[in-house]
């Protein structure tokens, strides 16, 4: 019936992976629509969830276009950190979520993430360095902790104890001011702490004292 008043699918269409016809078709295929099934079963939430679960793509959006069309709009997930599970590390996509596909040898330059609920708060890591990317270059890894905020444990062994994840930005200013004013990567530190709006406590490596 569906056919013979023109309401069977006739064009499904993938738009946004232009420059990656590969992607465009595995997205294609997993949509699991064929020309001719019935426009009215061709559920857009189900629709999105297939294509989400390649992994291969972000900000999936699935439309019915009547009478005949499936359009499906998707980025091209990117690249955007590394992540160890305990056991070995993986890639983690710009949307927090692990990219199985890919090789983490393909990418060593991404920052580098450990400990429980790390990958879905990257994406907000990287936000917060997007003004100030050369901070990366001091950094060998960010550690999560509890949840709520990052340790950055830069390249000399200093912990720098960024704030819970709403004041994780002006954390990161901060750092950023306090390296350019007093080099403090080059400094024998064992920790800063900037866990304290407005404040600042360092730890020189063998003491317990703590300066502000």
């Amino acid at each position: 019936i569906s056919r013979s008043v023109g309401l069977s699918v006739d064009t499904v269409e993938v738009i946004g992976l232009e420059h990656q016809p590969s992607t465009a078709r595995e997205i294609k295929i997993a949509a699991m629509i064929e020309p001719g099934e019935n426009m009215f079963r061709a559920d857009p939430h189900v629709i999105r969830r297939r294509v989400e679960d390649t992994r291969l793509v972000a900000n999936v959006r699935v439309y019915r276009r009547w009478p005949d069309t499936v359009m499906i709009y998707a980025d091209a997930a990117e690249p955007s950190a590394l992540w160890h599970n305990g056991e070995d590390w993986a890639v983690v996509d710009n949307l927090g979520r692990l990219m199985t596909r890919a090789k983490p040898a393909d990418n060593p330059s991404l920052v580098k993430s450990v400990g429980e609920g790390a990958p879905e708060a990257v994406p907000a890591l990287n936000t917060a360095f997007a003004d100030m990317p050369e901070l990366t270059a001091y950094i060998d890894h960010a550690k999560r902790v509890a949840g709520r905020r990052w340790d950055l444990v830069l390249n000399t062994g200093t912990i720098v104890k960024l704030p819970s994840d709403e004041d994780l930005k002006d954390g990161i200013a901060m750092f950023a001011r306090l390296e350019k004013a007093g080099e403090l990567t080059r400094r024998p530190l064992q920790a800063i702490d900037l866990r304290v709006p407005g404040r600042v406590f360092l730890t020189p490596y063998g003491s317990s004292r703590v300066e502000e």
